[in-house]
């Protein structure tokens, strides 16, 4: 892989950083890996011949330990000056997330995030996998790539946020997209206790879209709390724009599961088609 970016390297001193920090981290590596061979058979041979007690073998582990704790550091260090030198060159976009895929684990919270790319002539997708922290539809996101390649999922690095939450000329078109995902879902009333609007921008085709947070009352005590987003044709017919109440679909019953919702109507009024 080291080979093919040298070749792909626009200066002599990109492919000079890439090869030396490729050298530096293989290196690194080997030493590491010969260290705890090493430390390996020391512990076998001391334990067969019975020298396991004096403070030779108990010497011997703890340099073993302090060298491999070297090599590990340095080559850490190695490691990330050579992604640096790899992606010295990439070009850097922005990119909407539409769609995320959270796993729990004991430590941090991984997510897959599919980021779509639009300020080319030609849209291209990229997949960023790792913990990258809650995440949610519509963020946007600062990745590199070196190709416009529509196909090549795993061309990227992650760059940082560029803006977090649905950008105010967005419309909200999620309840739409994913209605057919909740067709057996869940139908609750639930109240309705913050809006958030995001101002559209005139002459670009772009609506008011609305985020609301609501609350869906469950037996046991249990209150279900839920992200709605609305545009401008999801607005109450008649009155207030808004009613203190909901009807929204969910497919299950996590109390803090806040994108697992669609709009379903407002309480009394017909639904659309």
């Amino acid at each position: 892989m080291y080979e093919e970016r040298m070749a792909r390297a626009k200066t002599p001193q990109t492919r000079a950083s890439i090869r030396r920090w490729s050298l530096w981290s293989d290196f690194y590596f080997g030493i590491g890996v010969l260290l705890v061979i090493a430390g390996i058979t020391f512990i076998a041979w001391s334990v067969n011949t019975e020298r396991h007690d004096g403070p030779v073998f108990w010497g011997g582990i703890v340099v073993a330990v302090v060298l491999v704790g070297v090599c590990v550091g340095f080559g850490s260090h190695a490691s990330s000056r050579l992604s640096e030198a790899l992606w010295a060159e990439a070009h850097v976009s922005i990119g909407t997330v539409e769609k995320v895929v959270k796993y729990s684990t004991e430590g941090p919270d991984l997510y897959d995030v599919v980021v779509n790319s639009s300020l080319t002539d030609s849209p291209f997708r990229r997949e960023i996998t790792g913990q990258l922290g809650p995440t949610d539809v519509g963020d946007q996101i600062r990745f590199k790539h070196h190709t416009l390649d529509p196909d090549d999922l795993g061309d990227v690095l992650f760059d940082g946020w560029h803006r977090r939450g649905r950008p105010h000329y967005e419309p909200s078109w999620r309840s739409h997209q994913r209605s057919a995902d909740y067709a057996d879902a869940h139908v609750s009333v639930g109240r309705v206790d913050e809006v958030t609007s995001y101002l559209g921008i005139p002459g670009i085709g772009a609506s008011t879209g609305y985020r609301l947070m609501v609350s869906v009352e469950q037996p046991g005590s249990v209150t279900l709390r839920r992200h709605i987003d609305l545009d401008d044709s999801q607005l109450c017919s008649s009155g207030p724009k808004f009613r203190s109440m909901i009807r929204v679909r969910h497919n299950t019953l996590d109390p803090e599961d806040l994108s697992d919702a669609v709009f379903d109507g407002w309480p009394g009024e017909a639904k659309g088609p």
